[in-house]
């Protein structure tokens, strides 16, 4: 992205800028690689959008991607916080006992830093039952990037407007065979089919994350934790409450990020039955989840799974090789508004929703993308670890707004 801040000076207060708007350049899917409708996408709410102005076509500047120049809000100044159930996003100081080296190694994170994020959601969020942390991924570019092996949960920045989940779950529940193997592709369905269906935080982790607690993948937790479900979701049975997905996001470097900064959009500027494409992922099941696109639908390649050695099993005992995310790829739009906070340091958290099972009107889902500053060396690299929380509410608290 190109930072051309207004004002007559960049100024710097406490490490960061204090200058109230801030030119991006955002990279959308480009409307020229959309595929060609597809009438199941229709029947399950996947329909393409129409053209709209602006949409466009890939910029010399990407093959693959649309470039918009947005003027962002700088979030450390916003008149109001920004919040999980409005804008779909919050940010805001969170210590931590971790040294930057135990970042990089999965059992320092789960045993000692699951915990605090843990700690930190049940004082975020509202009569939270049950937060239960399922997946981590440490992001970073360069050399370190290159030197992580297979098993480590180690990825590279994701420079692209996207959602990390879809609403809709097409036909998938949690008795039917899923119409691509093992595809969790909705939130509804990661949080019940995935989460609480099959071993997969068991093996990855080696045992569960503490906060777990008596909570296991069973059908019996799967009833008494969730609602029952009939739109998103076919799972007519539940005795529980609705449930949030969110992801803890915070840098880890020593110093504060200067390049490869996290843009968030503000989710009461995209409708939320507003429809765009999406993308079929393949993840296999190292924390993080080492991924792959599906080709025209084809679900015949492999990943290399070394650290799990296809252990990982449904309710069942059926092996998953696999699983298949869903990710909305949003087109551009003139309504959008878009946040950045700038030089966010290693005692400062961004908390996302990924996915939100009410539909009462709050924002269900965060949309973002990692937004590149081309005045800053090519050579300086953003550190961060981000946590996914399946977040499971109280029965009396989950219809409060």
């Amino acid at each position: 992205y190109q930072r051309r801040v207004r004002g007559t000076q960049r100024q710097e207060m406490a490490g960061a800028s204090t200058s109230e708007l801030m030119d991006i350049m955002v990279p959308y899917r480009s409307s020229a690689d959309l595929p060609l409708p597809d009438p199941r996408q229709r029947k399950q709410g996947r329909a393409i959008l129409p053209n709209r102005p602006g949409v466009g076509s890939p910029t010399p500047l990407s093959p693959e991607h649309c470039y918009h120049s947005i003027r962002a809000k700088n979030g450390r100044l916003l008149e109001r916080r920004a919040t999980l159930d409005k804008e779909g996003f919050t940010f805001g100081k969170h210590t931590t006992a971790m040294s930057r080296e135990e970042f990089w190694e999965t059992e320092a994170v789960r045993d000692k830093y699951l915990p605090e994020v843990e700690a930190l959601v049940r004082r975020s969020i509202p009569g939270v039952r049950a937060c239960l942390i399922f997946d981590h991924s440490v992001r970073t570019g360069g050399a370190k990037l290159e030197e992580s092996g297979p098993e480590a949960a180690v990825l590279s920045y994701a420079s692209l407007v996207h959602s990390d989940t879809t609403p809709r779950s097409g036909q998938l529940s949690l008795t039917s065979p899923s119409p691509l193997k093992h595809d969790p592709r909705s939130g509804h369905s990661r949080a019940k089919d995935q989460v609480l269906g099959t071993n997969e935080t068991e093996v990855k982790y080696g045992k569960l994350p503490a906060g777990w607690g008596e909570v296991r993948p069973t059908r019996e937790w799967q009833r008494e934790l969730f609602r029952p479900e009939s739109t998103d979701h076919a799972s007519p049975e539940g005795r529980g409450g609705e449930h949030l997905i969110v992801n803890v996001w915070r840098p880890i470097q020593s110093g504060p990020v200067k390049q490869w900064h996290l843009a968030l959009l503000d989710g009461t500027t995209m409708p939320q039955e507003d429809v765009h494409p999406s993308v079929l992922i393949k993840f296999n099941h190292t924390p993080g989840g080492k991924a792959m696109l599906f080709e025209d639908g084809r679900t015949n390649q492999s990943l290399d799974e070394p650290n799990v050695g296809g252990r990982i099993c449904d309710l069942d005992g059926n092996r998953m090789s696999y699983r298949v995310g869903e990710a909305m790829t949003p087109l551009y739009s003139a309504s959008h508004q878009w946040v950045v906070y700038p030089d966010m340091c290693n005692d400062e958290i961004l908390m996302l929703k990924v996915f939100d099972s009410r539909t009462d009107g709050r924002t269900r889902f965060n949309v973002h993308t990692a937004v590149k500053d081309p005045a800053v060396d090519d050579q300086v690299q953003r550190e961060s670890i981000e946590v996914r929380c399946l977040v499971i509410l109280e029965p009396a608290a989950s219809s409060k707004l």
